[in-house]
């Protein structure tokens, strides 16, 4: 097995959310998990597959593009990620958890209407938001694949910190751990490796 550590920071306010929430709570509130605010593994790996499609082509993956693909398709991106049928893929991604305190605010905003660029009458809702947060889980790849596939996945991580994942949210993030990951990775692949092993928005921000 492959495994590396993955650290995520949210880029100012940031949602991870359900509208499954208690009574009387925000309409938009943060996943949690023993009351602490969790960035769920499939979460993750969703954001991560749209990524690696948004960039595969250009560096000579096969991509079929769809978020729901046939469980016949053989493209590079459905071999990492899966497809339907039983057929998870071999890339694991645990929840995000959080590293020490997250602060958290609820923002009141206010439904726009698309015809008008106006307010809706009676749309106002809640959202809960964490900031000067940082979490981190593991990436695993579970079985054996194409060393390849190993940087179409350093890709989709490199695309993600410049895309969005959860609610329209920005992210930094990097790895550790990755001692395991190096020994397999075809060496055109290191630099970027080089560069996924440290902040890429540290100070600009």
């Amino acid at each position: 097995m492959i495994m590396v550590k993955l650290r995520l920071r949210p880029i100012k306010l940031a949602t991870f959310g359900s509208s499954l929430v208690p009574v009387l709570g925000p309409e938009l509130e943060t996943i949690k998990k023993q009351g602490k605010p969790v960035i769920p593994g499939s979460s993750l790996k969703g954001a991560l597959r749209s990524a690696a499609s948004r960039v595969a082509e250009t560096y000579g993956f096969k991509s079929c593009g769809e978020a729901r693909p046939s469980a016949l398709c053989s493209c590079e991106v459905c071999a990492l990620f899966g497809k339907p049928g039983g057929n998870p893929g071999p890339l694991m991604a645990d929840d995000l958890e959080p590293e020490g305190e997250v602060s958290k605010l609820v923002v009141t905003r206010v439904g726009i209407s698309d015809d008008s660029g106006k307010a809706k009458e009676g749309s106002l809702y809640t959202t809960e938001h964490v900031y000067q947060a940082e979490f981190s889980g593991r990436l695993r790849i579970i079985r054996q694949v194409e060393r390849k596939l190993l940087g179409l996945l350093l890709l989709s991580l490199a695309e993600l910190r410049t895309g969005r994942m959860g609610r329209n949210t920005l992210c930094d993030l990097k790895l550790e751990e990755t001692q395991t990951f190096r020994s397999e990775l075809e060496e055109r692949w290191s630099p970027l490796l080089q560069e996924l092993e440290r902040w890429l928005w540290e100070g600009k921000i």
